[in-house]
């Protein structure tokens, strides 16, 4: 999951469910969490519930990227690409599902990363693939699903 700014809001929903069907005993597969905003000081929604459902195990991977907190900007897909190992553990390797909200602008960028994801395990699998196809393919299964405005 990918959130900026106020997009982060409905993946509250996901991740209270989560952390209910845990504290049922049930399996819950694997959590990734990106979000991203200007500055941590300002914008830092929710911040430490997410930490604390980290800390529990409820989310398996928290990155964060605040854009203005630093000289050099660090956008959500920055973050993405420094765990694609994860990104294809948990969206590929275990059939997970991928959701982004927030502004449109990053979705090509993010898109682009889980491409590259496709592509490096569709190698070490010795397969050929289209990214662009499989993510379309990803689209109509439900498993990479854009809320933007």
């Amino acid at each position: 999951m990918a959130g900026l700014g106020t997009g982060l809001a409905p993946f509250r929903a996901f991740i209270q469910h989560r952390a209910w069907e845990k504290a049922q005993g049930k399996q819950i597969g694997s959590v990734l969490l990106y979000m991203g905003s200007r500055h941590q000081r300002e914008e830092y929604c929710y911040g430490e519930e997410w930490e604390a459902y980290q800390n529990a195990g409820v989310i398996t991977l928290l990155k964060t990227a605040f854009s203005r907190d630093q000289s050099q900007k660090i956008y959500i897909q920055d973050r993405m690409r420094e765990t694609l190992d994860d990104i294809i553990q948990a969206y590929l390797k275990e059939e997970g599902a991928f959701y982004l909200c927030g502004p449109t602008w990053p979705v090509p960028d993010v898109t682009n990363v889980l491409e590259d994801a496709i592509s490096r395990e569709s190698k070490l699998l010795g397969k050929r693939m289209d990214p662009k196809k499989e993510i379309e393919r990803l689209k109509d299964q439900l498993r990479y699903v854009l809320e933007v405005y």
